[in-house]
């Protein structure tokens, strides 16, 4: 851990989400103490004007939502600042993975650890190095989910939600939330380290750190296209079957569509799977990797 909280990118990723968390859940608190206060407004009005007596027996019957912490948790979530994990979440951790191995690729870390260690050993290095910081996106998940326990002041009654239409997630989640929750993890994580293995994959020839970055951004957003443009339309068109919000890698935290809990897991499995497939062949090579190392440090 310690050597974790050494690496400067990775703390400053953690702090920087962590903060925006801390700014949506805050926001969200003022909205509900807003509303509170609008209701009693309402009230208070209808208490001193009783001549329109049918709209303010209504609204004298009006409460505040009672919302759980399911629904407060995916309210932040979904519907919040932190919103902006879809889009830009990746760069938390593509930024530290990268910076991690940058240093050590144009240092040459690669021959002195040779000489002390066999290759398999180093490929074993670069991945726990690259892998550091896939903990941040699950961690952060885990913090809201401890303040939308205490925002909803310990209510996990979702039936109110869902008969008032404040749920934002299907009832086949919430009656599973425990499972669900854990898959919920699970699958950032498995993305975390498909935005990690991006960033191995790029680092390893680009002098430039920013470079690297900009490149395996890119090839998300571009294999978010090839999903959305090729695959969707393949298995809409041929075996009839749509999986276009399935396959949507930009969006992995709402599941608002019904496909079930390992659907979902499974997409993101494959993501960390096949892109550290990827990564072994890129530096499987030792020869290859070293000199791809001196070309950066040349430079």
């Amino acid at each position: 851990m310690k050597k974790v909280l050494k690496n400067k990118a990775i703390v400053i990723s953690f702090l920087i989400v962590v903060s925006l968390t801390l700014f949506s859940c805050l926001q969200y608190s003022i909205n509900n103490k807003k509303m509170v206060v609008y209701y009693e407004n309402l009230k208070e009005n209808c208490r001193q004007n009783m001549e329109s007596k049918s709209n303010c027996d209504a609204i004298l019957q009006l409460e505040v939502p009672k919302l759980d912490t399911y629904t407060i948790f995916f309210s932040i979530v979904v519907d919040g600042p932190l919103r902006i994990l879809c889009e830009f979440g990746p760069l938390f951790i593509l930024i530290p993975a990268i910076w991690c191995l940058s240093k050590e690729m144009k240092n040459s870390f690669i021959k002195n650890y040779s000489l002390r260690d066999n290759y398999k050993n180093y490929l074993k290095h670069v991945l726990k190095s690259a892998y550091k910081c896939v903990w941040i996106l699950p961690v952060v998940m885990i913090i809201v989910f401890v303040i939308s326990c205490f925002l909803a002041k310990g209510n996990f009654n979702y039936f109110y939600a869902l008969e008032h239409s404040y749920s934002t997630f299907d009832e086949q989640y919430l009656s599973h939330f425990g499972l669900f929750f854990i898959s919920f993890i699970l699958n950032l994580l498995f993305f975390s380290i498909f935005y990690a293995n991006l960033g191995l994959i790029y680092v390893k020839k680009n002098k430039s750190i920013v470079v690297a970055i900009i490149e395996a951004y890119l090839t998300f957003i571009g294999i978010e296209i090839v999903n959305e443009v090729i695959i969707t339309t393949f298995f809409y068109k041929i075996l009839h079957i749509e999986i276009q919000y399935l396959l949507n890698i930009y969006d992995i935290y709402s599941y608002k569509y019904v496909f079930g809990i390992f659907p979902y897991l499974i997409v993101g499995f494959m993501c960390a799977f096949l892109s550290t497939l990827i990564v072994f062949f890129c530096y499987n090579n030792k020869e290859k990797t070293i000199i791809d190392c001196e070309m950066i440090k040349e430079v």
